[in-house]
Formats: C-alpha cells, sequence, structure tokens
C-alpha cells in the first residue's frame, strides 16, 4: 500500500498497536525499576531520561541546545 493514503481503521490499528507496546514496555520499565536497589533506580531514571533526549532531537527535531 506504498504511497497510498491508509484508511481511518489502518491508522487506528497501528496508533492503537503502538500505545498498548508503549505500555507493556513502560510496566516493564517500571518492575525493573521497583525491583532494583538505589544505585540502580537512579540509573534506569538517568538511561529512561537520556533516551527520552535522543528520541527528541532524533525524530522530533529539537537541538541538545533546546533541551536541558
Amino acid at each position: 500500500m506504498t504511497g497510498q493514503a491508509k484508511s481511518f481503521a489502518e491508522t487506528y490499528t497501528m496508533r492503537s498497536t503502538f500505545w498498548r507496546l508503549l505500555g507493556e514496555a513502560g510496566k516493564l520499565l517500571a518492575d525493573a525499576y521497583t525491583q532494583a536497589d538505589l544505585e540502580n533506580q537512579a540509573a534506569i531514571k538517568e538511561l529512561a531520561f537520556d533516551a527520552m533526549l535522543h528520541s527528541l532531537i532524533e525524530h522530533n527535531g529539537y537541538t541538545p541546545d533546546d533541551l536541558p
């Protein structure tokens, strides 16, 4: 279906799948965080924050100077 607009159903299904998988990933990360000791909790926070910043730069057009 290259070059053609996706139908509403296809778009909705794709977005629904994305949010479901994102929720599952969030649950796994939260479980890992709550089961970790304090040192590893700090590392998980740092890794998650770095991943978010990288995503903003890579996929959303921000520059490193735009972010804290």
